[in-house]
C-alpha cells in the first residue's frame, strides 16, 4: 500500500479489491476496513476488534479474524 495515500483512497483501493473477489461489503466489513486504513500504526488484530467493539458492541472476535483474513 502506498504510504502516502490518504486513508479515503486506501479505504477504496481495498473496497474495489474485495468487491473484484466477490466479497460482500457489510457495516461489518466497512468498519474493519477503515480501521487500519485510518491508523498508521499497524494495528493488530486485537487492536482492531477492540475499535470495532466500540462501534459495534456485538461484534465477536472469531469473526472480525474472518472479515481480516478475507
Amino acid at each position: 500500500m502506498n504510504l502516502s495515500a490518504t486513508p479515503e483512497e486506501i479505504e477504496r483501493k481495498l473496497i474495489k479489491g474485495l468487491r473484484e473477489k466477490g466479497y460482500k461489503l457489510t457495516s461489518q466489513r466497512l468498519e474493519i476496513i477503515s480501521l487500519p486504513a485510518r491508523d498508521r500504526s499497524h494495528p493488530g488484530a486485537g487492536d482492531i476488534f477492540r475499535k470495532v467493539r466500540e462501534r459495534m458492541p456485538r461484534q465477536a472476535f472469531p469473526l472480525c479474524i474472518t472479515r481480516l483474513i478475507c
